[in-house]
């Protein structure tokens, strides 16, 4: 409807428009794991227990994958400001550091 007087408008009478757009992230998928299981076998021949490796890059019990710890680093550099973070004594390219630190559990937590 017109703003002065009410008549009703279609889009035949349009002169112009503005534009606003929304950027949003889609429905989060559900966090992927990957389990690694090293097996230790004790050979009948000689009695030896040999364990197998892991493969690598996968050092601990637990970690991060690239792609979270990637965006995080990403958020920590690009998005958030953490200037007592970026401070501290830990380092600033070390995911795991990264990640592992105060600041970074209270965005993810």
């Amino acid at each position: 409807t017109c703003a002065a007087c009410g008549a009703a408008l279609n889009e035949a009478m349009a002169t112009d428009h503005t534009a606003r757009q929304v950027f949003d992230l889609p429905d989060p998928q559900p966090l992927t794991f990957t389990e690694h299981r090293a097996h230790r076998c004790l050979c009948a021949a000689c009695g030896t227990q040999t364990r197998a490796a892991f493969p690598e890059g996968v050092t601990a019990p637990v970690q991060y994958g690239a792609r979270i710890a990637a965006f995080v680093i990403y958020l920590l550099h690009y998005q958030l400001d953490f200037p007592h973070f970026r401070d501290s004594r830990r380092s600033r390219h070390d995911p795991e550091d990264i990640l592992m630190s105060d600041k970074v559990k209270c965005v993810i937590d």
